[in-house]
């Protein structure tokens, strides 16, 4: 199923409210119909869906939303302060052009 967050208002829902809408510019009529935040009335709708750390709502497309990713750099640049020049060097070694989750990997 398709979710979605207000781009203006955050409200993270289902199914966005239908305006309709027509025009008339001379003997030409248009219509159509906008989707807009059921709660602001906002147009700029965004896909969204559930944090798989969390379950609190993000945009698709992320790995996790923003209060899971501040908190996972919190701890990691508290891990990081801690470390010698050496340890970070090593660790700047490991990681050359690798991932984190090769870390088993690596010697």
């Amino acid at each position: 199923m398709i979710r979605y967050l207000c781009d203006y208002c955050g409200a993270y829902f289902d199914r966005p409210s239908k305006v309709h809408h027509r025009e008339t510019v001379g003997e030409f009529t248009r219509e159509y119909v906008d989707e807009v935040c059921p709660l602001c009335g906002c147009d700029s709708l965004s896909h969204a869906c559930d944090c798989p750390k969390c379950g609190e709502p993000m945009y698709a497309g992320a790995r996790l939303c923003d209060d899971c990713r501040k908190s996972l750099l919190g701890r990691l640049t508290e891990f990081a302060d801690g470390l010698t020049a050496e340890e970070e060097q090593q660790i700047d070694d490991w990681m050359d052009g690798d991932t984190i989750t090769n870390r088993k990997m690596w010697k």
